[in-house]
């Protein structure tokens, strides 16, 4: 078999390869991923933190309370960057 295909025909078909694989990529959603949001912390003063890392808000509970209270702190990095 004698198979001959000329090089404008063979960029032609790179390109249009190349292109589809480009909008295909191009269309997909990003799924945002959202594993890790929040942050539990335990302390041995029977006082359990809980932080949610998007939006930065902090509750509290101490184990001789039924529910946990939001914390009014500031989640603002200092001046300086440290």
């Amino acid at each position: 078999m004698n198979l001959r295909i000329d090089l404008k025909s063979l960029l032609i078909g790179i390109g249009l390869v190349v292109g589809v694989l480009l909008v295909v990529g191009a269309s997909t959603p990003a799924v945002p991923h959202h594993a890790g949001r929040y942050q539990l912390v335990a302390l041995e003063s029977n006082t359990t933190y809980v932080l949610d890392s998007h939006t930065g808000r902090v509750w509290r509970k101490h184990s001789s309370k039924g529910e946990f209270t939001e914390m009014k702190i500031d989640t603002r990095l200092p001046a300086d960057g440290k």
